[in-house]
């Protein structure tokens, strides 16, 4: 049985993607184990069959803090990873990545690049990951992306061999009984046979999710639904 060790920099409950893939390997015979950076006060790891280990991240608005801090959670993680020493590091987005650089030959690398994580940062900060994501590229296994045309972008990009690349499309799970009092019941909201639109995942500048807001304020019969984690700030930013 091979131990598989994901890496997630944000909170499973709202990562869903994470979870099938965590689930699909359990399911296979893996051992599996999640490092994640936040973890819900009101979640409970018995609601997971995996592994679960918390190593929370600090974040600071100074950027000298912040790079500090950055530094302190990079050795952090890395010496879980040795510690744990498992037969595949499963990298979810390129924030993960970086905690690959230079581990013991015998650990083989996904990186799971979902995100066209580069295309949403700008100036040094772009600079910096694109740096990480050219370096470390060429050390992974195997590269996971969620589209066709996604597969082919880092291919003419990187000119790595296709057989590298692993497609695993996002699609939802099946669902056999949905049950349509869902959100009364949740969060005491009646939705009026409006059609509900659900964001789900991070609550940052980078999702761009003040333009879906002002999108789904054009169509008539939405109701529109956030469901994530984020700064403080962002929030309130968002929600005004």
């Amino acid at each position: 049985m091979k131990n598989v060790l994901f890496l997630l920099i944000g909170n499973i409950r709202y990562d869903g993607r994470v979870l099938k893939e965590i689930s699909t390997l359990c399911k296979a015979g893996y051992k599996v184990s999640l490092i994640l950076s936040d973890f819900d006060v009101d979640d409970n790891v018995s609601n997971y069959d995996f592994n679960i280990i918390l190593l929370r991240r600090n974040y600071s608005s100074n950027p000298i803090m912040k790079l500090f801090s950055t530094l302190i959670y990079f050795f952090k993680m890395r010496k879980e990873i040795v510690r744990l020493s498992p037969d595949i590091l499963h990298c979810n987005d390129l924030n993960t990545l970086m905690f690959a650089y230079a581990l013991p030959q015998n650990i083989e690398i996904v990186y799971d690049a979902h995100e066209l994580y580069l295309e949403s940062r700008s100036g040094i900060i772009k600079s910096f990951w694109s740096v990480v994501e050219k370096t470390l590229l060429r050390k992974v296994k195997f590269v996971i992306v969620p589209q066709i045309d996604r597969l082919y972008y880092f291919y003419f990009r990187y000119k790595l061999p296709l057989s590298k690349y692993m497609l695993i499309e996002n699609f939802p799970n099946r669902v056999m009984d949905l049950s349509k009092d869902f959100f009364k019941n949740k969060y005491n909201i009646d939705v009026n046979h409006k059609q509900v639109v659900t964001y789900l995942g991070a609550i940052t500048p980078e999702r761009e999710i003040e333009l879906v807001l002002k999108a789904v304020r054009e169509i008539d019969n939405i109701l529109f639904f956030i469901i994530g984690n984020g700064t403080e700030n962002y929030k309130k930013h968002f929600s005004r």
